[in-house]
Protein backbone atom coordinates (compact mmCIF):
# COMPACT_ATOMS: atom_id res chain seq x y z
CA UNK A 1 0.00 0.00 0.00
CA UNK A 2 1.39 3.38 -0.96
CA UNK A 3 1.73 6.32 1.39
CA UNK A 4 -1.44 7.89 0.02
CA UNK A 5 -3.42 4.81 1.07
CA UNK A 6 -1.76 4.83 4.47
CA UNK A 7 -3.07 8.37 4.82
CA UNK A 8 -6.60 7.11 4.08
CA UNK A 9 -6.16 4.35 6.67
CA UNK A 10 -5.13 6.87 9.33
CA UNK A 11 -8.08 9.10 8.46
CA UNK A 12 -10.37 6.07 8.68
CA UNK A 13 -9.04 5.15 12.13
CA UNK A 14 -9.64 8.67 13.41
CA UNK A 15 -13.15 8.72 11.90
CA UNK A 16 -14.00 5.30 13.33
CA UNK A 17 -12.98 6.43 16.80
CA UNK A 18 -14.85 9.73 16.59
CA UNK A 19 -18.05 8.29 15.11
CA UNK A 20 -18.52 5.44 17.55
CA UNK A 21 -19.58 7.04 20.76
CA UNK A 22 -22.73 4.89 20.48
CA UNK A 23 -22.55 1.90 22.83
CA UNK A 24 -24.84 -0.14 20.51
CA UNK A 25 -21.96 -0.67 18.06
CA UNK A 26 -19.42 -3.00 19.62
CA UNK A 27 -16.89 -2.65 16.82
CA UNK A 28 -15.49 0.70 15.69
CA UNK A 29 -15.24 0.24 11.94
CA UNK A 30 -14.99 2.77 9.15
CA UNK A 31 -15.03 2.09 5.40
CA UNK A 32 -13.95 4.55 2.72
CA UNK A 33 -14.75 4.22 -0.97
CA UNK A 34 -11.75 5.67 -2.84
CA UNK A 35 -11.37 6.31 -6.56
CA UNK A 36 -8.67 8.31 -8.31
CA UNK A 37 -7.15 9.59 -5.03
CA UNK A 38 -10.56 10.88 -3.91
CA UNK A 39 -12.82 9.67 -1.10
CA UNK A 40 -16.29 9.17 -2.60
CA UNK A 41 -18.05 7.90 0.50
CA UNK A 42 -17.56 6.99 4.14
CA UNK A 43 -19.53 4.40 6.10
CA UNK A 44 -19.60 3.24 9.71
CA UNK A 45 -21.09 0.32 11.60
CA UNK A 46 -24.64 1.27 12.49
CA UNK A 47 -27.09 -0.48 14.82
CA UNK A 48 -29.77 -0.18 12.11
CA UNK A 49 -30.05 -2.56 9.17
CA UNK A 50 -30.69 -1.93 5.47
CA UNK A 51 -32.79 -3.76 2.84
CA UNK A 52 -29.66 -4.38 0.71
CA UNK A 53 -28.26 -6.56 3.48
CA UNK A 54 -29.23 -9.96 2.06
CA UNK A 55 -28.50 -11.79 5.31
CA UNK A 56 -29.71 -11.05 8.80
CA UNK A 57 -26.98 -8.76 10.07
CA UNK A 58 -27.31 -7.49 13.60
CA UNK A 59 -26.20 -4.10 12.33
CA UNK A 60 -25.43 -2.31 9.10
CA UNK A 61 -21.76 -3.00 8.38
CA UNK A 62 -19.41 -0.16 7.47
CA UNK A 63 -18.65 -1.67 4.04
CA UNK A 64 -22.31 -1.74 3.03
CA UNK A 65 -22.95 1.71 4.53
CA UNK A 66 -20.14 3.22 2.43
CA UNK A 67 -21.19 1.47 -0.79
CA UNK A 68 -24.89 2.39 -0.64
CA UNK A 69 -23.96 6.06 -0.73
CA UNK A 70 -22.40 5.66 -4.20
CA UNK A 71 -23.88 4.85 -7.57
CA UNK A 72 -22.91 1.61 -9.29
CA UNK A 73 -20.92 3.64 -11.84
CA UNK A 74 -18.93 5.30 -9.05
CA UNK A 75 -18.22 1.93 -7.43
CA UNK A 76 -16.99 0.28 -10.62
CA UNK A 77 -13.19 0.18 -10.39
CA UNK A 78 -13.12 1.91 -6.99
CA UNK A 79 -11.23 0.65 -3.96
CA UNK A 80 -12.61 0.12 -0.48
CA UNK A 81 -10.53 0.75 2.63
CA UNK A 82 -11.88 -0.82 5.83
CA UNK A 83 -10.32 -0.06 9.22
CA UNK A 84 -11.08 -1.12 12.77
CA UNK A 85 -10.13 1.01 15.73
CA UNK A 86 -10.22 -0.92 18.98
CA UNK A 87 -11.30 0.87 22.13
CA UNK A 88 -7.80 0.47 23.58
CA UNK A 89 -6.44 2.64 20.72
CA UNK A 90 -4.99 -0.35 18.88
CA UNK A 91 -5.75 -1.38 15.33
CA UNK A 92 -7.91 -4.47 14.84
CA UNK A 93 -8.80 -6.95 12.10
CA UNK A 94 -11.27 -5.43 9.63
CA UNK A 95 -11.55 -8.20 7.04
CA UNK A 96 -15.04 -8.08 5.49
CA UNK A 97 -17.43 -10.84 6.56
CA UNK A 98 -18.77 -13.35 4.01
CA UNK A 99 -21.96 -11.34 3.38
CA UNK A 100 -20.02 -8.09 2.83
CA UNK A 101 -17.50 -9.92 0.64
CA UNK A 102 -20.30 -11.16 -1.63
CA UNK A 103 -21.88 -7.69 -1.75
CA UNK A 104 -18.57 -5.97 -2.56
CA UNK A 105 -17.83 -8.47 -5.32
CA UNK A 106 -21.25 -7.86 -6.88
CA UNK A 107 -20.74 -4.08 -6.92
CA UNK A 108 -17.67 -4.10 -9.20
CA UNK A 109 -15.08 -2.74 -6.77
CA UNK A 110 -11.48 -3.39 -7.77
CA UNK A 111 -10.12 -4.37 -4.36
CA UNK A 112 -10.42 -3.97 -0.60
CA UNK A 113 -7.66 -2.93 1.76
CA UNK A 114 -8.34 -3.86 5.38
CA UNK A 115 -6.41 -3.52 8.60
CA UNK A 116 -5.07 -6.57 10.42
CA UNK A 117 -4.45 -7.04 14.13
CA UNK A 118 -1.61 -4.74 15.04
CA UNK A 119 -0.72 -2.54 17.94
CA UNK A 120 0.75 0.30 15.93
CA UNK A 121 -1.76 3.14 15.48
CA UNK A 122 0.71 5.25 13.51
CA UNK A 123 1.81 2.52 11.12
CA UNK A 124 -0.97 -0.11 10.96
CA UNK A 125 -0.61 -3.32 9.00
CA UNK A 126 -3.10 -4.17 6.28
CA UNK A 127 -3.92 -6.71 3.61
CA UNK A 128 -5.38 -6.45 0.11
CA UNK A 129 -8.23 -8.52 -1.30
CA UNK A 130 -8.71 -8.36 -5.09
CA UNK A 131 -11.96 -8.98 -6.95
Amino acid sequence: MTSRYKRFVKVGLDLATAAHRDKDCYYQLCALVVKKKRVLSVGYNNPKTHPLAKTKMRQLHAELAACIRCSRDELKGAELIVVRARRDRKVGMAKPCAACHAFIASMGLKCVYYTTDSCDWENPTFERMDF
